[in-house]
């Protein structure tokens, strides 16, 4: 009965702690805000339909029917008045309408087109023309209003289209009534047939006699059409030689234009010609005094170059003087180098090959420290590995004592690591620091125990810093701070109020004090080693100075060799550079000379420039003549052109003339046939008029039997029609407006949106309720209460229970005020109790098991279940991921049984969904207590790992940043 205990020590935590009593209130109220609130807030939506705000547009022009005006749209709105299905508001033009539910004044309008009556009326005309109703829905306020909208926009539908079945059912009835009177009044037409056709009958015979004199004039109309068409023939043939010859003038004359408009462009092309010679002759009369200046400035220039030559020339022998003395400084500079590069090589000296000496400079140096670091430490080896007077290594001993320190401290840590020991953060970050200081000796010397040449300096030097530091001048043992802080913990346990009555804490604080005596003896043994890993440090940093000197005296050897290769190319350039300039002053002296001949060839050009100007000035008047001649000829070949073209024009006037002539001549010709043809026909018709005389008789004779006929049967069928015509057009068309009376009988009368949902959401509180419980409700218990897992699950599961209790209560009685009426409200209230403690246990048995992951799957669930339940939309109508998930989740049964407890139950049903729930109850709660030690832990490894992480991590922290300050201090 362990598990009482638990339980009791929640109550205690409760009752004392005023936050936890707040809590608690909070989570019993939670599931009232989830399923209470919901609920409240979509009990019965659709009851408020009349405050959705549809404007309705009638435009309606309205009609006739039956001589008397009529507006079926002032009928529907009429009809809307008195609907408060919706909050019908009546606009009168269509902008303010699209306005307002473009906007937020409207969810929908409904507009009656101007032509409505009309489409309607038309049905008796024999016009078919559906009338429309237009129904504009804004779904993007909010698609629940659509939805309702699209609804009534066809109940809407189904009123007019009753209506129009009841106009138009009328109106085929009327009709009928109209067929009966109309065959009454067919009958009587039909005798009156009767007698007209005996008429006929009696005129056949002068018929007879008046189709043989036509037929005497048809044969003489056509004779006479024969000799006409040949005179039309001979005109015909005259006018189409005429006709022939056409081409050929029409040809001449567009010859006689081209060639004349060829000459007009060619002397036009010389004209243009000429007037750019004219121009350019013009301008280069206009250019001559330029060139006399230019000729002049060309002769001063020559001059000027002759005298700045002569300038260069001078001081040619000043620029071999200063090209001397540069290549004597490269000399110096060259051997002075060369002087530096031997000088260095004592340092640093290599071989034919390009190989460094071992033997001379820094590299004897070198080697000689890395031999004296190699003895030292396998002085230190051979200490460490020689057995004492009662046959025990050195060694092994000191690993031994650290191991033991180690285990010691181990079998504590896990008491001060649970936070149940006094002491504070600091002495705890201290005391991970030291076990960390113990471990890393221990593994240092086990390691060393092993270790070849090539690594064995690397951990003396490792060991050589934990026992003195990096400052020799001030060496520091790690091993003095372990102990010294081992004595601040047991004295901090000392000074606990609680030290006389708890004996684990005296216990802990002599264990403490042995530790701190055991690491005083090991450092006090280390003391002779110390010393010697101090000098070992120091000929170690010797070593690694002068390695770091020899590879910079490496590098300087390399950069004296390029710049002493450098500086004895410098010389060879300048000597190189000196043969030029006098190369180069040799060039200047013939430069001079051509600037001479230069000068004497200028002043020649410019003594014939005068005669240049004398025959430009002729070659100007000679090219304005020419363009004055050509000017004159242009024009008289225009003149030419112009009247060439005129006559051309006239042409087609001419052989559109003669063209008309020919197609009347043709006309005629073929009106003259189809004349004859035409005559011809008509004699051959009137000939078969008359043979056909004697059958015209024939069918006379029987015309007259047929309307006989006719007239009987008509009178006949307006008997029978009046017979069948038993119901007035109006009662017939309200029958065929409601043909059928449905009567829609639900087995489970559900009246509200909330009762249909009251599940859902009971079930979605339920959970929520149970999920955020165990927020402030652990599997965490006081220290000094020794209890198993299995108590600790049973004792918070009970806990749990009585506030998911309350919680099932609360949310019962609220959703029963919404208006709820369950079938049995003790075993609806029950049920929802049951339910509370199935998702408890679901929910106990993620969280204590996985903690935080626990938590997040529960919220996991809940997200599937509000999609793949049914809760909303049956299962069917899901998508089939969340079909197949369906049958796996509590809220597919919870639902299920709810709605049977609320509705009416059909048991086996309810008891299915019980029993169903009640295994997962079970199978949670099991899973729990088997799987609750495992997982305590495992959570218990996973804590130390994470605070060894911790405290490895803090002491690399801590280790790069006293580096860091030593190197700052060096």
């Amino acid at each position: 009965m362990s598990f009482w205990k638990v339980v009791w020590s929640d109550i205690r935590s409760i009752w004392k702690n005023s936050f936890l009593k707040m809590a608690l209130v909070g989570i019993i109220l939670l599931p009232l805000a989830y399923g209470g609130l919901y609920l409240a807030a979509f009990w019965d939506p659709y009851s408020n339909t009349e405050n959705l705000p549809i404007a309705v547009v009638n435009l309606d022009k309205g009609g006739i029917m039956d001589d008397s005006p009529v507006n079926y749209g002032d009928d529907i709105v009429s009809v809307l008045k008195n609907n408060d299905d919706l909050g019908w508001n009546f606009v009168k033009n269509l902008k303010d309408a699209k306005e307002g539910v473009e906007e937020d004044k409207y969810y929908a309008m409904v507009v009656i087109p101007k032509d409505f009556t009309q489409k309607i009326t038309e049905i008796k005309d024999g016009m078919l023309r559906k009338p429309k109703l237009i129904f504009i829905t804004n779904k993007k306020k909010n698609y629940i209003v659509g939805l309702i909208c699209d609804k009534a926009a066809k109940v809407l539908k189904e009123n007019i289209s009753e209506a129009a079945m009841d106009t138009f059912t009328e109106t085929i009835f009327d009709n009928l009534y109209v067929l009966k009177d109309g065959l009454e009044t067919a009958t009587d037409g039909t005798a009156q047939m009767k007698d007209g056709v005996t008429e006929l009958k009696d005129k056949v015979p002068v018929l007879d006699n008046a189709l043989g004199k036509l037929y005497d004039g048809a044969s003489t109309l056509n004779d006479k059409l024969g000799d006409a068409y040949d005179g039309s023939t001979k005109l015909r043939d005259g006018v189409d030689l005429l006709r022939g010859k056409m081409p050929d003038l029409v040809d001449g004359v567009s010859r006689l234009r081209k060639g004349a408009e060829n000459i007009n462009e060619n002397i036009g092309d010389a004209y243009d010609g000429s007037v750019r010679l004219r121009n350019g002759a013009i301008d280069l009369y206009d250019k001559l005094p330029d060139l006399s200046d230019n000729v002049e400035q060309l002769y001063d220039g020559t001059q000027g170059l002759k005298e700045g030559i002569g300038q260069v020339d001078d001081n040619m022998p000043k620029l071999l003087d200063g090209v001397w003395d540069l290549r004597d400084g490269a000399k110096q500079l060259n051997d002075g180098l060369k002087t530096m590069k031997d000088k260095v090589k004592l340092l640093y000296d290599k071989d034919e090959e390009g190989n460094v000496n071992k033997d001379a400079g820094l590299e004897a140096i070198k080697t000689g420290t890395n031999k004296m670091k190699f003895k030292i430490a396998q002085g230190i080896m051979d200490k460490l590995n020689t057995k004492d007077g009662s046959g025990i290594k050195p060694i092994d001993s000191v690993c031994g004592g650290l191991k033991n320190i180690y285990l010691g401290m181990e079998q504590i840590d896990t008491l001060i690591s649970s936070g149940k020991v006094p002491i504070s953060d600091i002495s705890k970050e201290n005391w991970k620091q030291d076990m960390e200081i113990i471990n890393n000796l221990n593994n240092l010397f086990n390691s060393l125990k092993g270790a070849d040449a090539s690594n064995r300096n690397e951990i003396l030097l490792h060991i050589a810093y934990l026992l003195n530091g990096d400052n020799l001048d001030l060496p520091s043992s790690q091993l003095s701070k372990v102990s010294a802080d081992l004595n601040d913990i047991a004295a901090e346990i000392q000074k606990s109020p609680y030290f006389d009555k708890v004996p684990d804490l005296q216990k802990l604080y002599g264990a403490l004090k042995q530790l701190s005596k055991g690491v005083i003896q090991i450092d006090g043994a280390l003391d002779e080693l110390k010393q010697t890993l101090a000098i070992f440090q120091g000929v170690s940093a010797i070593s690694g100075g002068v390695g770091q000197a020899t590879t910079g005296v490496g590098a300087l050897v390399d950069g004296i060799d390029k710049l002493y290769k450098g500086s004895k190319d410098l010389y060879d350039g300048l000597d190189e550079l000196y043969d030029k300039t006098t190369d180069l002053k040799n060039g200047i002296e013939l430069i001079y000379s051509g600037s001479q001949d230069l000068r004497d060839g200028a002043d020649k050009f410019q003594d014939t420039v005068p005669t240049v100007t004398s025959g430009v000035a002729v070659l100007t008047d000679g090219t304005r003549e020419l363009s004055d001649g050509l000017f004159k000829l242009n024009r008289g070949t225009e003149n030419y052109v112009d009247k060439i073209g005129e006559l051309s024009e006239k042409i087609p006037d001419v052989e559109e003339g003669i063209n008309e002539l020919y197609d009347g001549s043709m006309d005629l010709s073929d009106g003259i046939i189809k004349l004859r043809d035409g005559s011809g026909k008509i004699k051959d018709g009137l000939q078969t008029m008359k043979d056909k005389m004697p059958d015209l008789q024939d069918g006379a004779d029987k015309l007259y039997g047929g309307v006989a006929e006719l007239n009987s049967k008509l009178g006949e069928g307006a008997e029978k029609i009046a017979d069948k015509l038993a119901f007035s057009s109006k009662a017939i068309g309200s029958y065929m407006g409601d043909p059928m009376d449905l009567r829609n009988k639900p087995l489970y009368a559900v009246d509200k949106y909330g009762v249909g949902l009251a599940p859902y959401f009971i079930s979605l509180g339920l959970w929520v309720g149970a999920l955020m419980m165990f927020f402030f409700i652990t599997d965490d218990v006081p220290y000094n209460l020794k209890v198993g897992s299995n108590s600790v699950i049973l004792g918070k599961y009970l806990i749990c229970c009585a506030i998911g209790a309350l919680q099932a209560v609360l949310l019962s009685l609220a959703v029963i005020k919404l208006g709820l009426t369950p079938a049995n409200v003790p075993l609806y209230i029950g049920f929802n109790i049951f339910l509370s403690f199935v998702f408890i246990a679901i929910a106990q048995n993620l969280i204590f098991l996985l903690g935080d992951i626990g938590r997040v799957s529960v919220v996991l669930i809940l997200l599937l279940q509000l999609t793949a339940s049914g809760g909303t939309f049956p299962r069917e109508l899901i998508p089939s991921f969340f079909k197949k998930v369906n049958p796996f989740i509590p809220f597919t049964y919870s639902i299920s049984a709810m709605r049977e407890i609320i509705l009416g139950a059909n048991l086996d049903v309810l008891n299915r969904n019980v029993f169903i729930l009640l295994t997962m109850l079970l199978l949670f709660l099991i899973l729990s207590f088997v799987l609750k030690p495992y997982a305590d832990k495992i959570k218990d490894k996973v804590s130390i790992e994470k605070q060894k992480e911790k405290t490895m991590r803090e002491q690399e922290e801590a280790y790069e940043i006293e580096q860091e300050d030593n190197s700052i201090e060096k």
